[in-house]
């Protein structure tokens, strides 16, 4: 029973995880073996086709004429690594669609939309 728990606690916990801004530069990053720049350097190849996805589902397409920015969010056990030239007001829009780096491996896979 005790074994459930933890394993329920553990699972909620991550569900719950809120994503947290980080800079490149960031040293709360130091715990994880894959810092925040260097995700941001395993995601760059990717950001442009993440951008144009955000694009394409943007009912407002003068954003996408805009100067954007690459932004690192850390959620769970990834990095999220997004361009966006939109300034949304929550954190939670930039997590989706991603790139995302996991922080011990450095594996890259993508979030969907």
């Amino acid at each position: 029973m005790r074994a459930i728990m933890s394993f329920l606690l553990v699972v909620f916990a991550q569900a719950c995880a809120s994503p947290e801004m980080v800079a490149p530069g960031d040293e709360s990053t130091a715990r994880s073996r894959v810092s925040a720049a260097e995700a941001l350097r395993l995601a760059k190849p990717h950001l442009e086709a993440v951008f144009r996805q955000r694009c394409e589902s943007r009912i407002d397409k003068h954003w996408c004429e805009k100067p954007a920015r690459d932004h690192v969010l850390i959620l769970g056990d990834y990095y999220h690594v997004t361009r966006e030239s939109y300034p949304y007001k929550t954190i939670q829009a930039y997590v989706k669609p991603a790139v995302r780096v996991h922080r011990d491996t450095g594996a890259v896979s993508f979030t969907d939309r």
